[in-house]
């Protein structure tokens, strides 16, 4: 995050210089066509918006889903030494499988 933060902000403000540039040369020769670019503006930050809010719903989904799989690897790794000394391991090895069916079912419908 901290890599990719400076280049963002930098991308952001070049992209937004350009953009006030192209603004102002277009209301400088072409004022009426100022008006195009309103509707343009407020449907950028509309659709902008809803897909930061869609991204974030996607990724606490994914938490979601993500967190029996975690739970069953974590704790078979705590007691990998218990699963081994009953001999059970192809029923820990079953049920992980079947956690991770479900999961990739999940992602197909989605």
């Amino acid at each position: 995050m901290d890599d990719f933060l400076p280049r963002y902000l930098e991308l952001f403000m070049i992209l937004g210089a350009f953009f006030i540039g192209t603004l102002l040369l277009i209301s400088i020769s072409h004022p009426w066509l100022i008006l195009a670019t309103i509707p343009y503006v407020l449907m950028t930050v509309f659709v902008g918006s809803k897909g930061i809010t869609s991204g974030r719903e996607i990724k606490r989904t994914e938490a979601i889903t993500n967190t029996a799989v975690y739970e069953h690897i974590s704790d078979c790794i705590q007691g990998v030494v218990s699963i081994r000394a009953h001999g059970t391991e192809k029923a820990f090895n079953d049920i992980h499988h079947r956690l991770v069916l479900v999961l990739v079912v999940l992602y197909i419908s989605i």
